[in-house]
């Protein structure tokens, strides 16, 4: 999302709030640790949480409320973060997109109130990008393998990951874990760390 404060932009990053659903060391709870993750098949997936919760009441489902973690950030004009805040909230998305739908958008002239915001978040998630660059990331890009199997036939196809909605979807998820990741060095929280070393010469 995309909200003003103080006279800046502020990037919004919402994500389902699944412990509004799941009690803690419950059975459901107990299972999705030992799945770690949902692992996609050519012929169907095996979900890490029951699929009534995952595609349904958990689902970011356009035009419902749904409890959701939400991680918002404001950035100065070099792209670092400055206000971070990290709150418990009920969402409603106002429209879904595919990847291919916000690339024709983020392409569009003449556009509307809602295009525009989302271009002014790809140009803010390009600030990022730029600044995280700066500071020594290093980008490794390669294209997405999808592979289908339908009766015997074996479709394979690649995909994209730097076009402009997928850079912006990329850029915002970095960003929520870099505050998850401050929140809790901050607070003393167990969490596991990803990090890369200084770059050399």
């Amino acid at each position: 999302s995309l909200s003003e404060e103080n006279g800046k932009p502020v990037i919004g990053v919402h994500i389902t709030d699944t412990s509004f659903f799941i009690p803690p060391d419950g059975e459901i709870d107990r299972a999705g640790l030992l799945r770690g993750t949902t692992v996609y098949l050519p012929r169907g997936k095996l979900p890490m949480l029951p699929s009534a919760l995952s595609e349904d009441k958990a689902s970011l489902v356009a035009g419902l409320d749904r409890p959701s973690l939400s991680f918002f950030a404001s950035l100065d004009e070099t792209g670092q973060p400055q206000l971070e805040r990290i709150r418990q909230s009920v969402i409603r998305v106002g429209r879904r997109l595919s990847y291919q739908e916000a690339d024709s958008l983020l392409s569009a002239a003449g556009t509307d109130a809602y295009t525009s915001a989302l271009q002014q978040l790809s140009s803010l998630a390009q600030l990022r990008k730029a600044w995280r660059l700066a500071n020594g990331a290093v980008i490794i890009e390669g294209p997405e393998i999808k592979v289908r199997v339908a009766d015997t036939d074996i479709h394979v196809s690649l995909l994209s990951n730097d076009s402009p909605a997928r850079s912006l979807v990329g850029e915002c998820m970095i960003l929520a874990n870099e505050i998850a990741a401050r929140y809790c060095h901050r607070h003393t929280l167990p969490a596991l760390y990803s990090a890369q070393p200084p770059p050399d010469e």
